[in-house]
């Protein structure tokens, strides 16, 4: 019996964060608020789609939780830095049986000033959902494909490479991992993952010139 062919599987290309940026400031200059607000949002909670569809528009009201820790430097001085971020309410997220896993995001000020500014921008609804779409005249949460189209017709030809929801996820533990040195368990508790290695295997990105592996033929 002949074998089917294998579906054609797309490399793993995470955003950077200069065309992150870049992307930003397109937007800005469009006055897309609301496209804006999610990748903000989005990208640094690393939200699926039904994740992030499931922000409520009340999240404007939280009181940020201010934390401070200790910073020991090389030379020994301590330095003490502020933490702020904000917890969203509880969102249901991917896992087993029906009801799948709940958990809450923390993201920073500039995602909360880019949803306060999108939420002025929109005015008064009576729907609670933060990311929403207009049918029949009636405005309604939107559904995990408008996040799709959003990335296909709007995103990509921006960043000028193809570009999905899910890609904002592997982007965000990358740049954390890769760039930003954090651990892999740091990375692994901001997705949500129960086991590290779905983390190091399937969404840190490595380029072939940060490969470890090179410090064998030096």
């Amino acid at each position: 019996i002949q074998r089917p062919p294998k579906s054609f599987v797309h490399e793993k290309q995470p955003l950077t964060i200069e065309e992150f940026n870049h992307l930003i400031a397109a937007l800005t200059e469009k006055q897309e608020w609301q496209k804006i607000a999610y990748l903000k949002f989005t990208l640094e909670t690393g939200c699926r789609r039904a994740e992030s569809a499931q922000l409520l528009k009340d999240i404007v009201n939280a009181e940020p939780v201010i934390k401070t820790r200790e910073i020991k430097h090389e030379d020994g001085t301590v330095e003490q830095q502020e933490i702020k971020f904000y917890t969203t309410h509880t969102i249901r997220c991917k896992g087993r049986g029906t009801v799948g896993k709940v958990r809450k995001f923390r993201f920073g000020q500039d995602t909360m000033d880019a949803i306060v500014k999108w939420l002025e921008v929109r005015g008064e609804d009576d729907c609670p959902y933060m990311f929403v779409t207009k049918y029949k005249g009636e405005i309604k949460q939107v559904g995990e494909n408008t996040f799709n189209s959003w990335s296909n017709s709007v995103f990509e030809p921006i960043i000028g490479r193809r570009c999905h929801p899910h890609q904002f996820r592997e982007s965000r533990a990358t740049n954390l991992v890769v760039y930003e040195k954090k651990s892999a368990e740091v990375a692994q508790k901001l997705l949500g993952h129960n086991d590290v290695s779905t983390t190091k295997n399937h969404y840190i990105i490595r380029n072939d010139d940060l490969d470890e592996s090179d410090e064998a033929f030096i």
